[in-house]
């Protein structure tokens, strides 16, 4: 769980100073998205997290 909010933590940070991400960089921090709702359960934080890191495909 810690890991992967820093994952989450770590890939919109670059997101925001670079504007991009690649895929694999995407693929991870969706992956530590579905960990953190699998742990905490769903909420809006997430999705909307979820959807703006989407949008950058």
């Amino acid at each position: 769980m810690d890991t992967a909010t820093m994952v989450v933590g770590a890939g919109f940070t670059l997101l925001r100073l670079t504007g991009q991400v690649d895929d694999e960089g995407r693929e991870l921090v969706l992956a530590g998205l579905r960990v953190l709702t699998d742990v905490y359960g769903s909420h809006r934080e997430f999705e909307v997290m979820r959807r703006d890191l989407e949008s950058f495909a």
